[in-house]
């Protein structure tokens, strides 16, 4: 450690060089070399000197209340559009050598094989073994796959080796994520796993945030998720790290505390806080403390709560219909919202009020007439799912350091 002492420009000689130089050695012997002794002399030129590391960031879109992300796989990149998925471990993915029927559906209806799976031989880094993992998430996805490493790159970080799974099959009794991306909607390819895990699956499946912990890039572990405004034709922003809308947002975010104890398993270890009531219509239902969870999913675009306490919202959109693909799948006239009930759930001590213009989206036909349909359902266990029609109200918060999760109303970043 040394001093620095600022001397006129000027011919000083020799004897005036050695004059000086003899002066900075003393200056640094007497009076710094003590100080480093008893510790930090300059603690707060060091602080106000601190670099702050940069947020990185990229667009974000949602799409029939999905979340959605561009991002690459591979060396060279292969690009696909995917899920930031907050509740899952893995990246997932299709390969290339896997085939569905709706890829063949995908041919007839746009005359051109779907373009966007992952082909491992065309990558340098390009890891794939042959264990398989069962990605177990009944709720959401079933499947197998291939346990593999690869370079992903998103919101301009990249991630070398990468654990993901390539999916080699998938259940059939149960809607999967492949089965959403090929069923007529072509939305995205796959899912990011952004869980706030701290530790890989026994398997060894980790999420991106232990990758990115390990490169030491942010100041804080924070995930953000702005969504777009409502009627506004710009982009939303997925972002790591601090930005400017975070700093602004800080002090008006609802904080709750996650609870990380009661889901553990090799695919899922989700974001989930406390739930303590809902409130729809007539119905009231109290949660006991302790054994009822409110779970985030950005890769659901469903809400999903316990069927006693949203009767009312259930008897008033239980028509079904049978659609062009044949499946029966509930549909009722838009003008109907005006008369179901609000959902006002209680989370860790917050109100929070969803109303049937979030849970009940307009689908179009190609004859011009719209009907809606609604994305509320009953969830199974002690638990509620919160997903899309809920989270893209808000500007959210993921903080892994502290563990907890910040919500602020779209309209606090028009303040």
């Amino acid at each position: 450690m040394g001093s620095l002492i600022l001397v006129p420009k000027m011919a000083l000689g020799f004897r005036g060089l050695a004059v000086t130089t003899l002066c900075i050695a003393l200056v640094t012997v007497f009076c710094v070399c003590p100080l480093y002794f008893m510790g930090d002399p300059y603690p707060l030129v060091k602080e106000t000197q601190k670099i702050q590391k940069a947020a990185f960031t990229t667009p974000l879109t949602i799409q029939n209340n999905y979340f959605i992300v561009d991002f690459t796989l591979g060396s060279p990149p292969q690009p696909f559009r995917g899920v930031p998925a907050i509740s899952w471990r893995p990246v997932v993915l299709a390969p290339a050598s896997y085939e569905l029927e709706e890829d063949v559906q995908y041919i007839e209806e746009h005359g051109k094989e779907y373009p966007h799976k992952y082909n491992s031989s065309l990558s340098s880094t390009a890891v794939v073994s042959d264990t398989l993992v069962a990605t177990g998430d009944r709720m959401l996805l079933s499947g197998v796959g291939n346990m593999s490493y690869e370079t992903l790159n998103v919101a301009g970080i990249q991630a070398a080796n990468q654990s993901f799974v390539a999916l080699s099959g998938i259940g059939q009794e149960i809607p999967s994520l492949l089965h959403i991306m090929y069923g007529g909607y072509g939305l995205f390819d796959g899912a990011i796993g952004l869980s706030p895990s701290n530790r890989p699956s026994k398997s060894g499946l980790e999420s991106l945030w232990m990758n990115i912990a390990r490169q030491d890039i942010l100041d804080a572990h924070i995930l953000s998720l702005k969504p777009p405004r409502p009627g506004s034709s710009e982009l939303g922003e997925m972002a790591f790290g601090i930005t400017e809308d975070y700093q602004r947002l800080a002090d008006r975010l609802v904080r709750m505390k996650v609870e990380m104890n009661s889901v553990s398993r090799e695919f899922i270890e989700p974001w989930q806080v406390e739930g303590r009531a809902i409130y729809s219509g007539s119905n009231q239902m109290q949660l006991q403390p302790g054994n009822h969870t409110v779970r985030f999913s950005t890769e659901t675009p469903l809400l999903l709560l316990p069927k006693e306490s949203i009767r009312d919202v259930l008897n008033a959109t239980r028509t079904i219909v049978t659609d062009n693909k044949g499946w029966s799948v509930p549909r009722l006239p838009c003008e109907a919202r005006a008369d179901i009930p609000d959902v006002t759930i209680d989370i860790g001590g917050h109100n929070f009020t969803i109303t049937p213009y979030d849970f009940l989206s307009e689908v179009r036909y190609s004859d011009g007439s719209v009907e809606c349909a609604p994305q509320i359902g009953t969830s199974d266990g002690n638990f509620l799912l919160l997903g899309g029609p809920f989270l893209k109200k808000f500007y959210s918060v993921w903080d892994r350091d502290n563990m907890e999760i910040g919500l602020a109303p779209l309209s606090e970043l028009e303040r």
